[in-house]
């Protein structure tokens, strides 16, 4: 079964400020915040499509580059995204902080647990930071939207 995410994930108790239509963020549990970035979003922020895990960049475009820091403006961020089919595939994950792009992307198998543990997510009780932030509960960006 494949799995497929791209997002943008805060602290919950940070202030966000107003988004254009049809974004929206989205409570998670851990005290997060979710921002899918699903196939509507794209269009009108002209954004890539997984531009690591589906297009194989190495490097942040600069759209998604520019989006990001914006939205870091007095917090943090992480950009997540994934691609699994049938327990294998690429995560990718940057880490935004004040406006500005902390280190290069990261493309691992555990990059998304990476950058929730850079804001401060522990796993708990659950198996990993990714479980215990409930990013399972859908297999694709727009069925968070649904």
């Amino acid at each position: 079964m494949a799995y497929t995410i791209q997002a943008v994930i805060t602290l919950a108790g940070d202030s966000i400020g107003s988004l254009p239509e049809p974004l929206r963020w989205l409570p998670l549990p851990a005290s997060l915040l979710m921002l899918p970035l699903g196939t509507d979003a794209l269009e009108v922020l002209g954004l890539p499509r997984r531009p690591f895990t589906f297009e194989e960049e190495t490097e942040t475009p600069p759209s998604l580059g520019k989006f990001c820091e914006r939205l870091s403006q007095g917090r943090s961020i992480v950009y997540i995204e994934a691609e699994i089919f049938g327990g294998w595939g690429t995560q990718a994950s940057i880490l935004f902080k004040d406006g500005v792009q902390v280190g290069d992307p990261v493309i691992a198998e555990d990059a998304i647990n990476q950058a929730l543990r850079s804001l401060g997510v522990a796993s708990g009780n659950a198996v990993d930071e990714f479980e215990a932030a409930g990013l399972g509960r859908h297999r694709n960006t727009d069925g968070w939207l649904e």
